[in-house]
């Protein structure tokens, strides 16, 4: 196909991966075919797959040349295999994404459209799919507005997108900026990018684009086994580390006082990630508890997964999210470390 303008220095799709032959493929897919009129280069950081990963992505690699696969020797963790990715491109920007959601025709013109603005951060909305992305479940996944905002606004971004952002195939990262932030007191929290952004867009600009260019499938997610510390304990813990931004916001979108009712309780009971171990982290994190908090938190301990489901069985939508929770949690590769 004949280049219609090279934007390689320009945009980067940075992929992580691990174990996943099964869905590498349509991602990329979905990128060739626009990212090829622009050579935008392909980055993919194999984070010591046991499967066949890595010759799948060299199959592709024979129908686009400029996709580059790098692969580390052991599995360090989702963090750093992020960073990673970022610092294998040689662009300005960087399209973060994962190995099995897909992008919708159109979506790597509008990004480059965008960019050539001059924003540090862009936010892509998405769709919600079936595991197959056939169903489409939902069709606007976050706020359905475009948004624009100025060196001076990161406490109403934050507010805004700070847990939409949790999900990382929806950042294009400026890199030059991203190499600025010392991020070593992220590693090991899953949650990396939130921490490097938020630190390197105050007095800069972003945007987010709300027209849902990425396709998410369903009930595939790499952190189920570890919902419970994660949004618990690894996002409050970045959260503290992002001192310019306003406590009363940060206290909105993380469990950053370790408040827990008896409803989360319970769900985190019936995905069993609510036991002894959770109750003492709690403790750790909190050792001063008013004694109703302390008897609601050590009898939930002991309460029985058969009847924290029975429980929420009375609330369909509520124990529908529980067993898919279950089902992905049985076929879960640990990928955070």
């Amino acid at each position: 196909m004949d280049i219609i303008t090279d934007k390689s220095n320009l945009l980067s799709i940075c992929i992580l991966t691990y174990n996943r032959a099964n869905y590498i493929g349509q991602t990329l897919d979905s990128f060739i075919r626009q990212a090829e009129p622009y050579n935008i280069p392909i980055y993919v950081s194999n984070n010591c797959s046991t499967d066949n990963t890595v010759e799948v992505v060299k199959e592709y690699k024979k129908k686009y040349a400029n996709i580059h696969i790098q692969t580390n020797t052991e599995n360090i963790g989702f963090d750093r295999n992020l960073d990673k990715a970022v610092k294998m491109s040689e662009s300005k920007y960087c399209w973060t994404f994962s190995d099995d959601d897909i992008i919708r025709e159109g979506a790597v013109a509008t990004v480059l459209e965008q960019l050539e603005k001059g924003v540090d951060l862009l936010i892509i909305n998405r769709s919600y799919y079936d595991k197959e992305i056939k169903v489409e479940k939902t069709h606007f996944c976050w706020k359905e507005k475009d948004e624009q905002y100025l060196p001076g606004e990161h406490n109403k971004l934050f507010d805004q997108m700070v847990e939409y952002t949790t999900y990382m195939c929806a950042l294009v990262i400026n890199k030059e900026l991203w190499n600025t932030i010392d991020n070593q007191k992220y590693i090991g929290t899953g949650f990396l990018h939130i921490g490097v952004i938020f630190e390197y867009i105050i007095n800069k600009k972003a945007a987010y684009l709300s027209y849902p260019f990425i396709q998410t499938r369903g009930d595939n997610f790499g952190w189920a086994n570890k919902q419970f510390q994660l949004w618990n304990f690894e996002l409050p813990k970045v959260f503290n580390y992002l001192t310019q931004y306003e406590d009363d916001i940060k206290s909105k979108r993380a469990n950053i006082n370790q408040q827990y009712s008896l409803k989360d309780l319970l769900r985190y009971k019936a995905i069993n990630q609510y036991s002894k171990k959770e109750y003492l982290m709690i403790k750790e994190h909190k050792p001063t508890m008013t004694v109703w908090e302390s008897i609601k938190l050590k009898t939930m301990v002991y309460c029985p997964i058969w009847l924290s489901l029975f429980i929420i069985w009375f609330k369909p939508k509520v124990y529908k999210r529980i067993i898919l929770h279950r089902q992905v949690m049985k076929n879960q590769d640990d990928y955070l470390i």
